[in-house]
This record gives structure tokens, C-alpha cells and sequence, in this order.
């Protein structure tokens, strides 16, 4: 084969490559616009799941401190 040919390949194929890369471009593209979105979407559940979450923790609390109490008004019964 002559070095013609092979650079005409070479070519070929970088030319090929190219097109490959465009077409994974616009792909990427469109993911992460997809991606965005949901992103956003999540927000308010996010939000809704760091309330709940806080709720939790304060009623944890508030038990702990009303089963300290309820223990330290038995124990002063005895």
C-alpha cells in the first residue's frame, strides 16, 4: 500500500471519528439538560425530606426528655 493510501486512510478515519464526536457532543448535550431538570424537579422534595427529617429529630428529643422526666417522677415516688 502506498503511504497515499494510508494517509487517505488515516484521513478517512479522523473524519469518521469527528462525526462520532459532533454526534456524542449533542448527545451530551441533551443529557445534561435532562439532567438539569430533574435536578430542579428534586428541589422541593429535597426540601420536604431536610423538614420531615428535622420534625423527626425534634420529636426524638422531645420523647428522650418526657421519658427522663416520667423516669425521674417514679424513682422520687419510691
Amino acid at each position: 500500500m502506498s503511504i497515499e493510501k494510508k494517509i487517505d486512510a488515516i484521513q478517512e478515519d479522523v473524519t469518521e471519528i469527528k462525526t462520532h464526536m459532533a454526534v456524542y457532543n449533542e448527545q451530551l448535550k441533551i443529557h445534561i439538560k435532562r439532567s438539569d431538570l430533574l435536578e430542579r424537579k428534586l428541589e422541593p422534595v429535597e426540601k420536604h425530606v431536610s423538614m420531615v427529617n428535622g420534625a423527626l429529630k425534634l420529636l426524638s428529643v422531645g420523647a428522650a426528655i418526657a421519658a427522663i422526666i416520667e423516669v425521674i417522677f417514679l424513682l422520687g415516688k419510691k
